[in-house]
């Protein structure tokens, strides 16, 4: 018997014993339970935002100090943002301009990752990390999908495009490697490998 099924027993990581389990964190969190907590704010204390008024890309620290325009101009309807607090790097999709963007965090060296001539990117997330540096996006319209590229925007692949119509929402669980969506049209949350493999419906409801 694996006392670790289903999943999310543990938040991070479960060790299977005889008749019950322990769960681990990766470095930089702490136990508490059955909960991992990081030890420290990665992105020290900063938020980042889309102005939908100014179309502006802004930060703000969680104090509500120090308010900042990042990114000022070229901008029509940001959807997502994502921060690689590796490479210190932000990531966004316009919708309106069916493109994904990035920039360092101060707004410079601003380039045009990917755009489509059909689809929508929405939302945005990326694993940083040395042994993946992966950018994913869902996009809707046309083809609604869930994509993977490198965060340089090489090696796009599709991992996602079957029983999709609105994929309104991604979060990454990294120590476990698993991508989780949210499915607006058939209102149920899900999950899978970067690879797209071990699709598995989490939880449905008409409140999703």
């Amino acid at each position: 018997l694996n006392e670790c099924e289903p999943p999310g027993i543990c938040s991070q990581h479960c060790l299977n014993l005889e008749g019950s389990y322990k769960c681990t964190c990766d470095t930089g969190y702490q136990s508490e339970r059955n909960l991992c907590l990081a030890n420290e704010n990665i992105l020290n204390q900063t938020i980042y935002f889309f102005d939908f008024g100014n179309r502006v890309i802004s930060r703000i620290k969680t104090n509500g100090s120090d308010q900042t325009v990042v990114v000022q101009s070229g901008m029509i309807y940001v959807v997502g943002l994502a921060v690689d607090w590796i490479g210190r790097n932000l990531y966004w999709t316009d919708s309106s301009k069916r493109t994904i963007e990035v920039s360092n965090l101060r707004g410079d060296h601003r380039m045009i990752l990917l755009k489509q001539n059909q689809s929508r990117p929405r939302a945005i997330k990326v694993d940083p990390r040395e042994d993946f540096r992966y950018l994913f996006w869902t996009e809707w319209q046309v083809n609604p999908s869930i994509h993977r590229m490198d965060l340089d925007g090489e090696n796009e692949i599709v991992i996602v495009n079957k029983k999709l119509f609105w994929p309104v929402g991604l979060a990454i669980d990294f120590p476990n490697k698993r991508l989780y969506f949210i499915e607006g049209r058939m209102d149920y949350i899900g999950f899978c490998g970067y690879d797209g493999s071990g699709r598995t419906q989490l939880f449905a409801n008409e409140h999703v």
